[in-house]
């Protein structure tokens, strides 16, 4: 531990979030403050620096009066500190039914939207969240499970941009949560425990209880250990991104790649090349079947290859070049059972249904990959037999909340227009209907949480 310019002596891993952003000392930071243990004694050790400190709590209203309960607690140790809490309040489980996504999803989603309205309302340019060393590895366990690739495995980043010109910064990555308590303890700092993270029906949480106890007892010091680990594959992940960045500026003039060239990189140039001229035509993010896809055109000669998006790349005269593909059709999805496998289903009349594994770093990228319009998770256990995708048919009902309910009241409900409807499938599995885009997911076939077993669908809409 290292003593500061208080009566606090700060943890070894606190970092400055003045020094973490690159900003000036004294400008104001917002703290994200859910008033448990890690934001409760971040706010202290951020008050003991002498940062300029502003709080924001949102009341997902997921847990009835406990959720009330932390809402007033975090305006009380607002008022101790003598410092701004700004208070939202977002019905989470509305909003997630809305959209078709999952509570977590929701909720992070409408947390992030809260703390950028404050930000931008505030002037306040650096966000302050409380990510601790033992956050860090629950999550490398939960992408490693995942399958996640080296990016993935570089862990809870200490700085990021938020929203465009915002930072996020994290100045108690490198404290362990045992020093957290530890500082709680020593200098009387109360706080409130939030009873879901005790619910191990949560892959994080499954984790928390059972996995990181037995990694700890084969190295007492495993946080350490993966944020090591994490802060060397970001050091790698940075400078093979700085190499891609340099060939693209060096060797794509327009946009055209040198096939050959591209081809004799190595793969993890080639790779990263590839992904940032996928962006720079419109495309997110390329999943590795496309990437070797694309190599093996670059080894070939003249050919071209479909991708996600609408984009296409082709291989013409030594150069590859990516386009978007205009679709010229976006009529009524006809009759039929349109059976779906992983990956891009495209139905006619213009809408594609994905369906992804939980295998990526987190649910979230499927948006960014896809450009979501609404998407659920589906408990695999509960899925007995094909995935298809239909039109809506008169009498469609899905049972929600105890009732089986009109899909078409539903649809007339949200105000969605008639000739969207037309185009909008329901996902059937048997005779049931377990997802109707932008209505919800059936009771009981939604995961919620980090389920490691969950099945994303998603639909993506066509660009009129």
């Amino acid at each position: 531990m290292c003593r500061m310019n208080t009566d606090r002596v700060l943890p070894e891993g606190f970092v400055s979030p003045y020094r973490l952003a690159g900003c000036q000392d004294g400008s104001a930071v917002l703290l994200a403050l859910s008033g448990g243990s890690d934001s409760a004694s971040l706010l202290d050790m951020l008050v003991s620096s002498g940062c300029r400190v502003e709080c924001a709590h949102l009341n997902h209203m997921i847990r009835g009066e406990t959720a009330l309960r932390d809402e007033k607690f975090c305006i009380s140790l607002g008022e101790r500190y003598g410092v701004p809490v700004h208070v939202g309040r977002v019905d989470v489980p509305a909003s997630a039914r809305e959209r078709g996504e999952g509570i977590e999803e929701a909720a992070r989603r409408e947390r992030y939207a809260f703390l950028a309205g404050v930000m931008r309302k505030r002037g306040i340019r650096v966000l302050v969240t409380a990510h601790n060393a033992d956050d860090n590895l629950e999550t490398l366990l939960l992408r490693l499970a995942r399958g996640s690739g080296a990016r993935g495995m570089c862990g809870i980043p200490p700085v990021r941009e938020f929203d465009g010109d915002m930072t996020v910064v994290r100045p108690i990555l490198g404290v362990r949560k045992a020093e957290i308590l530890e500082y709680c303890g020593a200098y009387g700092i109360e706080y409130v425990s939030d009873e879901t993270n005790e619910d191990i029906e949560y892959s994080r949480n499954r984790i928390r209880a059972r996995v990181v106890p037995e990694l700890r007892r084969i190295n007492p010091a495993a946080a350490e250990s993966a944020a090591r680990l994490s802060a060397s594959l970001r050091e790698d992940c940075d400078y093979l991104d700085s190499l891609a960045c340099r060939f693209v500026e060096s060797s794509c003039a327009g946009g055209r790649a040198p096939a050959s060239e591209l081809f004799s990189l190595p793969s993890p140039i080639s790779h990263r090349v590839l992904a940032l001229l996928y962006r720079d035509s419109g495309g997110a993010m390329l999943e590795e079947k496309h990437v070797r896809m694309l190599i093996d055109a670059c080894g070939v000669g003249d050919t071209s290859v479909s991708l996600p998006g609408g984009i296409s790349a082709e291989v013409r005269g030594g150069f590859l070049a990516f386009s978007r593909v205009c679709e010229p059709h976006h009529a009524e999805l006809p009759d039929g059972n349109f059976y779906l496998s992983e990956g891009e289903n495209p139905l006619p009349g213009g809408c594609t249904v994905i369906i992804c594994h939980d295998t990526a770093d987190n649910s979230e990228n499927i948006n960014l990959i896809y450009k979501v319009s609404t998407k659920t998770r589906l408990n695999t256990d509960k899925i007995k037999g094909a995935l298809y995708a239909r039109r809506r048919l008169p009498g469609d009902r899905i049972l929600q909340n105890g009732m089986h309910k009109s899909v078409k009241k539903l649809f007339c409900d949200k105000k969605i227009p008639a000739a969207l409807r037309a185009r909008i499938p329901v996902i059937c599995c048997g005779e049931e209907i377990i997802f109707v885009p932008f209505i919800g997911t059936r009771d009981g076939a939604e995961v919620r949480g980090d389920g490691a077993g969950a099945l994303s669908v998603a639909l993506v809409l066509p660009d009129d």
